[in-house]
This record gives C-alpha cells, sequence and structure tokens, in this order.
C-alpha cells in the first residue's frame, strides 16, 4: 500500500495558530462570528474541467435522481447517534444530507414502540434519509410503503452493509451480499413499493475476501431501480481492522451510470479530495470522524467546494456546541434519557481539545443535568478568563 494512503491523519498545509475571539456570552455557534484565518488550500482535482466523472455533480452539491442535495458530504446513518439533535447541528455545519438512525423493517411492520421512537423528523429537516434493513422480500416493501406513507422521506436507503452481528444472523445488512439473487429481490421489492421517492443503496463489498461482490452488484442494483450507491470499501470480515480499500469504490464507479458515494478511512480534508481524485466518486460520505466534531462536516464541505479552509473552532465554541446539544437531547428525550445519550457525545466533543480535556472524566460520570451544566459553564468561564 503506497505510503500517502496509510497516513490518514495528517494536518492540513498552510495552518496558523490564529484563533477566533472569545464571545462575551454563552451563545449557540450560529451567533458566532467566526473568521476564516487559514489561507486557500485547493488541489488540483477541485479546479478541473467537468468530466464524465463530475457529471453528476452541481456546482456545489449532489443530484441523486431527481433529489438535488447541497452540498456532496452525506452523514451516514448510525444507531444511537443520528438523532434529531445530532442531525439539526450537522446540517447547520454543511451536511448534505442526514439520516435518521438506521432501523429494522420487520420493527417497521410490528410499529415497535422503540424502532419508531428512532424516526421523529421535523418540518425543517429536508432533505432526510431513512434507512431500512431486512431479509425478506415482502417485510422490506411494506416498511418502505409505511415509511412513506408516514413520514415522506427525500431518501429511502437500503442497508447492505451493516457488519454487526444481530443483523447479520438473521440475513440481513451485508449478509445479504451472499446472494446477490436475494438481493436483486430485496432491492426490487423496496424499489417498487417507494414509488416515486428515491430509493438508494449502503453496502460493503461483500462478506468476506472470498465473497466480494464489487462491481458485480453494481449494474444489478442500477437495473432495480436504485439511484445511487454508497460503498465502504471493507467487508464483513474486515469490520475496522484494515484500511478502506478504495480501489473497489473506483471499480464501482466505472460499472455503474449511477452516482457512487465513497465511504471508509476519510478523516480530514485531505482524505476527502483523495478519494474524490482517486476514485471518481461523486461524493463522501463519513460516520465516525464526525462523532462530536461538527466543525469537520464545515471543512470538508469547503475542500469539496474548493474554498478557504474555515478557522478551527476555540475550546468555547466547543463547549456551546456541547451545550446547544445537550439542551436539544432534553427537548428530544427528557432530563434523563437525554444525559444519557450525551455521555459519550462529551467525550467526543471535549476530549479533541486540551483545553477541554479536563472535564470530560467528570462530565461523562454526572447523574444530573443541572451538574452537567454547570460543570460546563464553569469551564467556559475560566476559558473566558484566560483568554482575557
Amino acid at each position: 500500500m503506497p505510503l500517502s494512503r496509510q497516513r490518514r491523519r495528517v494536518s492540513p498545509v498552510g495552518a496558523t495558530s490564529r484563533r477566533p475571539s472569545v464571545p462575551g456570552r454563552w451563545a449557540t455557534t450560529s451567533s458566532f462570528s467566526i473568521r476564516a484565518t487559514w489561507p486557500l488550500w485547493r488541489r488540483n482535482c477541485c479546479d478541473r474541467a467537468p468530466t464524465k466523472k463530475t457529471r453528476l455533480m452541481t456546482d456545489a452539491g449532489l443530484r441523486i435522481g431527481g433529489l438535488t442535495l447541497p452540498s456532496r458530504l452525506l452523514i451516514a446513518p448510525m444507531a444511537g447517534i443520528t438523532d434529531y439533535p445530532f442531525r439539526a447541528i450537522a446540517r447547520r455545519y454543511g451536511a448534505g444530507l442526514t439520516y435518521c438512525e438506521f432501523v429494522a423493517a420487520d420493527g417497521i411492520v410490528r410499529e415497535n414502540k422503540a424502532v419508531l421512537d428512532r424516526l421523529k423528523i421535523r418540518p425543517d429537516e429536508r432533505p432526510i434519509g431513512i434507512q431500512i434493513f431486512g431479509a425478506e422480500p415482502e417485510v422490506l416493501s411494506r416498511s418502505a410503503r409505511w415509511l412513506i406513507e408516514r413520514f415522506a422521506p427525500d431518501i429511502l436507503d437500503i442497508n447492505y452493509g451493516c457488519p454487526v452481528p444481530k443483523v447479520a444472523r438473521k440475513g440481513a445488512g451485508v449478509a445479504a451480499l451472499k446472494d446477490l439473487g436475494l438481493m436483486r429481490e430485496l432491492t426490487t421489492a423496496v424499489v417498487e413499493a417507494a414509488g416515486d421517492t428515491t430509493v438508494t443503496v449502503k453496502m460493503r463489498m461483500g462478506w468476506s475476501e472470498s465473497t466480494i461482490v464489487v462491481p458485480e452488484a453494481g449494474p444489478i442494483l442500477e437495473s432495480c431501480g436504485v439511484k445511487a450507491i454508497t460503498l465502504h470499501g471493507r467487508t464483513s470480515r474486515d469490520r475496522y481492522k484494515h484500511p478502506a480499500r478504495w480501489e473497489f469504490i473506483r471499480r464501482l464507479k466505472e460499472a455503474v451510470s449511477i452516482p457512487v458515494i465513497g465511504n471508509g478511512d476519510v478523516f480530514d480534508e485531505r482524505d476527502a479530495l483523495r478519494m474524490l481524485d482517486e476514485t471518481g466518486c461523486d461524493g463522501v460520505m463519513v460516520a465516525r470522524a464526525v462523532q462530536g466534531n461538527p466543525w469537520l462536516i464545515r471543512r470538508l464541505v469547503a475542500a469539496l467546494n474548493g474554498e478557504p479552509r474555515p478557522a478551527d473552532p476555540h475550546p468555547v465554541e466547543r463547549i456551546d456546541v456541547c451545550l446547544e446539544h445537550l439542551e436539544l437531547e432534553i427537548i428530544e428525550m427528557g432530563e434523563r434519557v437525554g444525559l444519557d445519550r450525551m455521555r459519550k457525545q462529551f467525550a467526543w466533543y471535549l476530549k479533541r481539545s486540551s483545553a477541554t480535556r479536563p472535564i470530560v472524566h467528570d462530565l461523562v460520570r454526572v447523574n444530573d443535568v443541572t451538574e452537567a451544566r454547570a460543570l460546563l459553564l464553569d469551564h467556559r468561564h475560566k476559558l473566558q478568563d484566560k483568554a482575557a
């Protein structure tokens, strides 16, 4: 493997140590006046003339079927993560498409409360995607019709990529790729049930090294009526142990005429631009890298658009967005559940900066919302005093 592919976490060229000024009071991120302090950073692949590889892109967005996304950066559906508070913040920072937490088709058909609770969609959440998984065509068909009638998602995505045992044991997720005939039946059932709603697929390369189905699966999915494919460049057996193999994203792109979204091992702007350049993919999907890090979303969108690199967040801004996320979770889920859901978010937001890292240990152990707010606000005041 080339050394350049192994070095995933490289500091961007042209970084400076300048920081935006500290706001004088607590506010959400949208009230900050943050000045970009990084020089323009482009790659040649951003300046080139439109080619066959880029024909499905708008100036800044991506066209999937009849839907035009505002940017080429998509946030993957993640169980326990991509709820409304997460999605609201991600959209504000420039995500072109967000998804609800992925859900089981049989849970939808049974109208399981725990499953339906993951599908709270607000009117301002457009475009929005819902991802489903299942191993029975009839169940997937019924769940697709129910979701469209109830929520009218802009995109209905089929999960052929989840390697989690409790999903794969049922023949769903990446296990559906063991039988391309079954994959065709499942996909056709959803497309026919969806009517005019755009159907997409997110998949891995296959179950194992000996059963890789890319690029063969691509033309099958396209012939079923799928309007875009997101490919995570790993097999199920790989999990996250080995680097993603972007060459399979390129091979899939060469095999189909619909948009291909690249996924896997995008941790910074250089990764995103290199993925576009090496694979010819039409967009980029990220997951783990943006947990507690909406500023990466902003930087990735700017890089994909050939725009100046936005400034890194001041530690005070990290605390403000963390506070905002906490308040949204409380509104959405109530104090007890909201605080429980925030524990991992506290660590993701604050461990990235040495200035905010000291309070993580105490925050993840609090049992009271008032105490959590007090810890965050007290540390915020200390940072302001230090900067004064």
